[in-house]
């Protein structure tokens, strides 16, 4: 993928703000970890709340001690609308190859936020690409302490197995019938005692 380098001033510190044409949900990242700091979505009133509560990462399974998200991203593409970053890593954690990765997130009328991720590895190495939000679906406004009356519709039709310390197996979890089918919209507490042994 060729790329032309569009950082900003005060790179890595920078900060990017993408808005759907629409108003109805404005971004914010910085080009360190190319993190969303704001996420900014109409509630059922039309009034602007920030859902975004904070992110973590702090261990191997977020790319080493100096993993990712503690990285400078290079913005390669930038719109009203859209934002791509890279990252190359140079198996300086002692990983295997060298990894090129992209993420791009854009945004679209109806409060659409839509983040996608690549990557491309010299050698065979691990590697399983995410973002660590942490949303405060209620943006503070009820004093809600849990997430579980909140209503979740996610399309996918498997799930990631993990093991007892929650990292990844590799296996994949057919999600039908299970507690994890949200396909349908329904609340994320309807099922929660079922999810675990």
């Amino acid at each position: 993928m060729a790329a032309r380098i569009v950082n900003g001033a005060g790179y890595p510190f920078d900060l990017t703000t993408i808005s759907a044409p629409d108003g109805s949900v404005t971004a914010k990242f910085v080009s360190f970890g190319a993190t969303m700091t704001e996420l900014w979505v109409k509630d059922k009133f039309g009034k602007a709340r920030d859902v975004i509560l904070g992110y973590d990462d702090n261990d191997t399974l977020h790319g080493g001690i100096y993993g990712w998200d503690r990285r400078n991203w290079t913005v390669i593409s930038k719109t009203p609308y859209s934002v791509t970053y890279r990252h190359v890593d140079n198996a300086d954690e002692g990983f295997p190859g060298i990894v090129t990765a992209y993420t791009t997130h854009s945004v679209s009328n109806g409060g659409i936020l839509k983040t996608t991720v690549h990557a491309e590895a010299t050698e065979k190495t691990p590697i399983m690409l995410t973002q660590h939000i942490y949303w405060n679906l209620d943006a503070f406004q009820n004093n809600s302490s849990t997430i579980l009356d909140h209503h979740l519709r996610v399309d996918s039709s498997k799930v990631v197995a993990v093991d007892s310390n929650a990292v990844p197996t590799g296996e994949f979890i057919s999600a039908p019938g299970t507690p994890y089918d949200f396909r349908k919209e329904m609340k994320i507490g309807a099922r929660w005692n079922d999810t675990t042994g």
